[in-house]
């Protein structure tokens, strides 16, 4: 079980307290203070310590945060969220997690007066408008403020090489990461008059008179999510304006450094999780009046609307905004409002509680194991070619080949995959969690029967293509 205790390592002051985070999980006891893996190519139960650096620093921060007590209680509430989520429990001992209260003289505002000066919108939200980089005097501030507060801790600032390609402007991640802190993530939250940690986003941060050198930081709440973002690199499978399009493709080639939590290919050949799928290393099917299978299938949605796709319903990298609860008619959808409204409940509107239990699609949590594994070395072989690119290459097949089976075992996602299924299929087994897809008379809809997902597309044997999946067209035939 994870340690969920806070330490205080300045008792004797109150502007500037650095916190431990759970000590007991990455440094067991005093005489063995050494970070640990499970050892995943061995048999159960044995560890394999990770040098310093190996180990992933996380580092927790709070702008406009005017009480200490306040901040403390965020970082109570981050910790037993964060050790919720399995994947990050099971390999809580390679987190070196700390935290730093630094007092603002206010809240985090329009006027950028707290102490990072972390810019906010009027209506409390974390500003999107390239304040972290921008060459203003605020904008300086706010990194050389970071980054002092990043040395007040011993961290591993291993970074990734400034060759590595992930793809630029067409990334399937959710940035580039040539010259980034490998394994180092900032968190921050913000708060404002309205709230203790408003709504935010993640942004990678240059550091000050380090040419190329960056660092992810997750701003604000939800911060579960904003870590996926930071450390995994997964991308947002929530739609954001409903019949958009999206315009980017899948790699041509696999790497590690760029597998994605959304697949922008319907076709078999090019499918990134047909593993998980019904067709893959745990086969099920239905008959009769049985629930058909829906893990691991094509789910409607990743940013954009239309030809993006992720791997299931529910996922902490799925959110509000412009989803379907479940079908793309919006007369038949249990929120019966149009785009917009549906997310919201003061409006009407179904709740989305699309983070609630927190926890990973079963793709997402394959991939946060392959970050804290390649993070931490474990991949690594003699030999592996000298290039990073190349070696993300080799990696990605040894993933395939290798450790895929190794991490299947170690999580038993046979298991998990049956779990998800079953709990799909029975909403209110789970009370709570799933009332997105609730009628208002209280009873459920049958999740298997939604619009929003489909099986892979087998590939094309010539003629005339087909159209895109669920555009109008097809959508009409379907509903018909």
């Amino acid at each position: 079980m994870a340690d969920l205790t806070i330490t205080n390592l300045d008792p004797l002051t109150s502007d500037e307290i650095r916190y431990e985070l759970g000590r007991g999980n990455w440094a067991p006891t005093s005489e063995d203070d050494h970070a640990w893996i499970p050892a995943l190519r061995s048999c159960p139960g044995d560890t394999t310590r990770l040098t310093e650096d190996q180990v992933i620093d996380i580092l927790i921060l709070g702008d406009g945060y005017t009480d200490q007590t306040e901040f403390k209680g965020q970082l109570q509430s981050w910790m037993g969220d964060f050790f919720a989520v399995e994947v990050y429990e099971r390999f809580r001992g390679t987190f070196r997690i700390r935290a730093l209260f630094t007092r603002s003289a206010e809240h985090c505002s329009t006027a950028r007066k707290s102490y990072y000066g972390v810019a906010v919108t009027s209506d409390g939200r974390v500003s999107s408008d390239h304040w972290w980089n921008a060459n203003s005097s605020k904008g300086r501030r706010f990194r050389e403020r970071l980054f002092e507060s990043i040395g007040r801790f011993d961290m591993n600032t291993a970074r990734y090489p400034g060759n590595l390609s992930v793809g630029g402007s067409g990334t399937v991640i959710h940035n580039e990461l040539a010259g980034l802190y490998s394994n180092l993530v900032v968190l921050m939250l913000v708060r404002t008059t309205g709230s203790l940690n408003a709504s935010g986003r993640t942004r990678r941060v240059k550091k000050p008179d380090a040419q190329g050198t960056t660092i992810n930081v997750g701003f604000g709440a939800y911060s579960l999510h904003e870590f996926g973002h930071a450390f995994a690199y997964l991308e947002d499978e929530y739609i954001e304006g409903r019949g958009s399009r999206a315009n980017r493709r899948n790699p041509s080639g696999a790497s590690l450094f760029t597998v994605s939590n959304l697949s922008f290919n319907d076709n078999l050949s090019g499918a990134l999780w047909v593993h998980l799928s019904p067709w893959g290393m745990a086969p099920r099917q239905a008959a009769g009046s049985e629930p058909s299978p829906i893990v691991g299938w094509l789910w409607r949605g990743g940013e954009q609307d239309r030809r993006v796709w992720h791997s299931e319903y529910q996922c902490l990298m799925n959110g509000l905004h412009d989803n379907y609860a479940f079908t793309t008619v919006a007369a038949d959808d249990p929120t019966a409002f149009p785009p917009g409204a549906c997310t919201r409940i003061q409006d009407g509107g179904a709740n989305l509680r699309w983070r609630d239990p927190p926890r990973y699609c079963l793709w997402c949590q394959e991939i946060v194991a392959m970050r804290i594994l390649e993070k931490t070395g474990q991949l690594e072989e003699v030999g592996d070619p000298g290039n990073i690119n190349q070696r993300g290459k080799v990696w990605h097949a040894r993933w395939v080949s290798e450790w895929r089976r190794r991490y299947w075992n170690f999580f038993d996602v046979t298991a998990q995959i049956q779990s998800r299924e079953t709990l799909y299929a029975n909403p209110s087994t789970e009370p709570g969690s799933f009332c997105q897809i609730q009628n208002p008379d209280g009873s459920y809809r049958n999740l298997w029967r939604s619009d929003l997902y489909k099986p892979f597309e087998g590939e094309s044997q010539g003629g005339t293509s087909s159209p895109a999946s669920q555009d109008d067209e097809e959508l009409a035939m379907l509903n018909a």
